[in-house]
């Protein structure tokens, strides 16, 4: 439960600055993970400067583990606290116990079921969440340090809703912050220099193993089908992609080659039979607002 009251603190000076600024309204979130590849928990650092670049390289960072995944614009977005918990004595006293939990609410407009299900994977990471102001504020967690952390996650739940009425298809949400979190330990990062309303995540593509030759293996790269997009992704070049061998070395990529639309044949360097080759998606391909889960194939 959320610590109140701690040993040797006295009273705080409540007075109010000429100048007094609030965290806007809740616009959109920023999933990431808690922790990055390495253990280290994730973090905003004191006195970064949050401009364009930051964001664009948190957004397309290429390790899952510390990438931004932004959301699109929530919409009806609210948060709502549950009454604080007593516990009451029979002489008419009382003692407070906690505070409510607080839980965030909203929905995304015309999404269907494949976002739906790319959304629940936040239940299966060890994830947090930034919420993202209208003002373009930053909304997160302090542990005291001057860092700005990601809120974790509770409880997500997810729900697909049809058409129906005046009602348009959508998926809502109800995220629930830990009790551990009050209020008073959440931290906001005002000004930011960058266009934080106006990111969006990178669009999932989903990557087709077809039959492998003794230097490659062709691929099919068809949007995942999430608000509809299904069409085949045409124009990457050799640039959007990575590759590693099965004892994560880095391979070279001769050639992409495609042919007919939306199909690559990759042509390896120094690969032979059995090699279990590994394709990554590049901040090249980011930066063009796509990300595939990397796929991979064996060398006949």
């Amino acid at each position: 439960m959320t610590q109140i009251c701690e040993c040797n603190v006295g009273l705080a000076n409540l007075g109010t600055p000429s100048c007094t600024k609030t965290i806007g309204r809740p616009y959109k979130i920023v999933f990431t993970e808690l922790k990055n590849e390495l253990g280290v928990l994730n973090s905003i650092a004191s006195g970064v400067a949050i401009d364009q670049a930051y964001i664009d390289a948190a957004v397309q960072n290429v390790e899952p583990k510390q990438r931004w995944f932004a959301s699109s614009d929530v919409k009806n977005f609210l948060s709502v606290k549950e009454d604080t918990t007593f516990y009451d004595y029979d002489d008419g006293t009382r003692v407070e116990l906690r505070e409510g939990r607080r839980s965030f609410t909203g929905m995304f407009e015309f999404a269907d079921n494949v976002f739906l299900g790319l959304l629940n994977k936040v239940k299966c990471a060890n994830s947090g969440f930034y919420v993202i102001t209208e003002t373009g504020n930053i909304l997160g967690y302090s542990k005291g340090d001057g860092d700005t952390y990601p809120i974790p996650v509770d409880v997500f739940v997810n729900t697909l809703n049809f058409q129906s009425g005046d009602a348009v298809q959508n998926v809502s949400f109800v995220l629930d912050i830990p009790l551990t979190v009050g209020d008073s330990m959440l931290s906001v990062i005002y000004g930011a220099e960058g266009d934080l309303v106006g990111i969006d995540g990178l669009v999932q593509l989903v990557g087709t193993v077809g039959t492998p030759t003794a230097t490659g293996y062709p691929v099919v790269l068809a949007g995942a089908g999430q608000y509809g997009f299904t069409d085949v992704y045409e124009g990457a070049v050799v640039g959007d992609f990575s590759a590693v061998d099965a004892a994560g070395a880095s391979v070279t990529i001769t050639s992409v080659t495609e042919t007919p639309a939306g199909t690559y044949t990759f042509v390896f360097a120094g690969v032979a039979t059995s090699d279990v080759i590994t394709v990554s998606a590049t901040a090249v391909l980011m930066a063009k607002g796509f990300g595939f889960a990397a796929f991979q194939g064996t060398i006949a």
